[in-house]
């Protein structure tokens, strides 16, 4: 014999779950209410094929169960799904949804047994197979810990394992589907899991396209477009935009200026200012650079507005990008009329610290306006100076200019 138990998973659920857990509490209560009675008194809240429909067994049917066994493992597997679904739908629309599903499934095999032979039908256990269907379409790609036990041959073992919930799911469902055609769709536990399933999955599917579950776009549609944690909306931007870096990367850059209107440079622009800031916004220095960089080099005269380009040089300052800030810098002070005195000082004394640049270093502190500075400003421009002329003295020579 061989057991299976998820116990927990890493899909998000944010309170405790009361509603998971207060269904199990009402099953297990259920059973022990009931386990005393005589056969016949229990079979009055089972669910009876071929006497008619009784909607009230409908419900009553879904929390009888055959023993203990039969009680726990529903239950675990209650646990295991339950949180994951409960999670997504939260605990005021979870449980509907549940005592929906399991008596859909109910109502349907009461109607395809009215002409047949007498029996019955009890237990949790096609409601959670349209739970796992569930936790298959909104969370595919979540983890179930798993126990496991086995006895064979007086040995026993026992361990734990880890699964994502769609393998699980889809092994578990496909036991059923095998099971079904071996017996000719007779209507066994088998067949009882399996209708629960497709029952499951298309609720799944119409809370899914009516916005009722919080996916947060792992469902089983963001992986397969592999678009996993973005809406449609956000992958298509992102989609968008890497078909605007390889453009910029691949088109001749020469052909901007003969071939495209005025209008289409203007959008191209937009397009760059806009790549630049979603990588400034990020913080990925390298990344910021190099859009900065692909920009400059393919649309004439572009340049990032000034707030831009000071929150460039920060994020590459922080890290630690000295040589390739420099030409930023550079470009900076050249471009920008009324630039930043503060980024001159700051291009000097980088030139100064990490390049032995120190004719170069004068050239830009050279460039600040004759007006008065802030007396801060004015003291670290007298110091940048003399530094500079010191280690002129000292004999570092070298071109002042921005050729490297």
């Amino acid at each position: 014999m061989f057991f299976i138990f998820p116990i927990t998973t890493d899909a998000p659920i944010f309170y405790w779950p009361r509603a998971t857990v207060g269904l199990i509490v009402t099953n297990v209560l259920a059973y022990l209410l009931t386990r005393e009675m005589g056969l016949e008194d229990r079979m009055a809240y089972a669910l009876l094929r071929g006497h008619g429909f009784h909607p009230l067994q409908w419900l009553t049917a879904m929390f009888m169960h055959a023993d203990y066994l039969h009680l726990i493992g529903n239950m675990v597997f209650l646990w295991g799904f339950g949180i994951i679904v409960e999670g997504k739908l939260g605990p005021w629309k979870y449980v509907p949804i549940y005592l929906g599903v399991g008596m859909a499934h109910m109502a349907a095999m009461q109607a395809i047994s009215l002409h047949t032979e007498h029996g019955f039908i009890l237990g949790a256990s096609a409601a959670i197979y349209g739970l796992m269907a569930m936790a298959m379409l909104w969370a595919p790609e979540s983890h179930l810990q798993c126990w496991y036990a086995y006895f064979f041959l007086f040995r026993v073992g026992v361990g734990s394992f880890e699964i994502e919930v769609v393998r699980f799911s889809l092994i578990f469902i496909a036991l059923e589907v095998v099971t079904v055609l071996l017996t000719g769709g007779a209507m066994s536990t088998a067949f009882l899991h399996l209708t629960g399933a497709i029952i499951g999955l298309a609720v799944g599917l119409v809370l899914f396209f009516t916005g009722q579950a919080d996916c947060e776009n792992l469902d089983i549609f963001a992986v397969i477009s592999n678009r996993r944690g973005m809406s449609r909306a956000e992958a298509r931007e992102r989609r968008d935009e890497e078909a605007r870096e390889k453009a910029l990367r691949e088109r001749p850059k020469d052909a901007f200026a003969t071939e495209l209107s005025a209008e289409a440079r203007k959008k191209l622009a937009d397009a760059a200012h806009q790549h630049l800031r979603q990588r400034l916004t990020a913080g990925d220095a390298a990344g910021a650079y190099s859009a900065y960089i692909q920009a400059r080099d393919a649309v004439p005269g572009w340049s990032p507005e000034p707030k831009d380009w000071l929150l460039l040089m920060k994020v590459m300052a922080d890290a630690a990008m000295s040589r390739d800030l420099v030409r930023v810098m550079e470009h900076y002070v050249a471009t920008v009329r009324n630039a930043d005195p503060r980024v001159r000082l700051k291009l000097a004394h980088i030139l100064l610290r990490d390049h032995d640049r120190p004719a170069h270093a004068l050239t830009v502190l050279e460039g600040l306006d004759s007006g008065p500075l802030p007396t801060s400003l004015d003291d670290t421009r007298d110091r940048l100076v003399a530094t500079a002329r010191r280690r002129m003295e000292e004999g570092v020579l070298e071109l002042s200019g921005g050729d490297w």
